[in-house]
């Protein structure tokens, strides 16, 4: 699944050229598991996966694609969230997960980075939503699908 917005243009070649190699890979990671996708949210090197959390809430994987400052190599890493706002107030809960470096841009390795994060946040306990911050309401979440 997709976001109803167009996607933002990614301007630096290289990095648009190693997301169009793993554009097919990366949708259909998305279409296995009914995920919306924003592709390169504010023009940034990222797709981002989203979905209702089975345990509640809401979860993202953010698959990066960076440049490395010291060497001008491509890198890739995997950042995954899952949040819970709470009712009354202005509260949420979210579980903190560490960065997960993807070893190589090589598809397989991609879709093994994308499955394990996936199933790391699914497998994750109620418990870890322990960090709580305040946020504004000023904006409907978005309606995100159930993950297959």
């Amino acid at each position: 699944m997709t976001s109803d917005q167009p996607p933002s243009d990614l301007a630096h070649p290289v990095l648009r050229a190693a997301f169009d190699s793993l554009g097919t890979v990366l949708d259909e990671f998305a279409d296995g598991h009914s995920l919306r996708v924003d592709r390169y949210p504010r023009g940034f090197s990222m797709w981002t996966f989203l979905f209702q959390h089975p345990k509640g809430g809401a979860a993202s994987l953010q698959f990066n694609i960076a440049l490395a400052p010291e060497t001008g190599r491509l890198t890739a890493s995997l950042l995954s969230h899952w949040w819970l706002d709470v009712e009354p107030g202005n509260r949420r809960l979210a579980a903190q997960f560490p960065t997960v470096r993807v070893p190589s841009l090589r598809p397989e390795d991609v879709r093994y980075a994308l499955e394990q994060g996936f199933d790391r946040i699914i497998g994750t306990e109620e418990s870890a939503l322990s960090r709580e911050m305040w946020v504004r309401r000023g904006f409907e979440m978005p309606n995100l699908p159930w993950p297959t």
